[in-house]
């Protein structure tokens, strides 16, 4: 993020910048930060949306409680490393709309097996607890989030 001009304020003073892609503004104690028109609470430094953790005895809990994209991932997957900090910065782009949850496929063969898991990563966005999109491989953070937007 460049500098701000000192002539228009800085953040904390009730000023506003604009950066490009998202505009961010602190009044008092309150602070938000707005992308592309999505309102997204601001966290404190180190924060971020939690992803859920998913293993069989949780998946099927977890996964009816509204929308979730499920990431099948294993530790020693190349791919995987790669979409894992996309789908940490999309979690607080869609929290309040979708939940972001990972099973490791290793220690969750059940799941795998049961969804048909046969590459990986695979990414399967559940809505009402059914399968609803399916994503395999990696893809570019713009491109999943056009995919997941038609199915949200």
């Amino acid at each position: 993020m460049t500098p701000m001009p000192p002539s228009r304020g800085t953040p904390g003073d009730g000023q506003s910048r604009q950066d490009g892609t998202h505009l961010q503004w602190q009044v008092q104690n309150f602070s938000a930060t707005t992308r592309w028109g999505q309102f997204v609470p601001k966290r404190g430094k180190g924060e971020k949306a939690a992803l859920v953790t998913l293993t069989e005895s949780n998946f099927e809990t977890e996964v009816g409680k509204g929308p979730m994209l499920v990431d099948f991932w294993a530790t020693w997957c190349g791919p995987c490393k790669m979409i894992a900090p996309v789908l940490e910065e999309l979690a607080p782009l869609y929290e309040g709309r979708m939940r972001i949850g990972k099973v490791d496929v290793d220690q969750n063969r059940t799941l795998a097996v049961k969804y048909g898991v046969m590459s990986i990563p695979t990414l399967i966005l559940f809505k009402e607890g059914k399968s609803a999109e399916r994503i395999v491989g990696y893809v570019p953070k713009k491109d999943l989030q056009s995919r997941l937007d038609r199915v949200l």
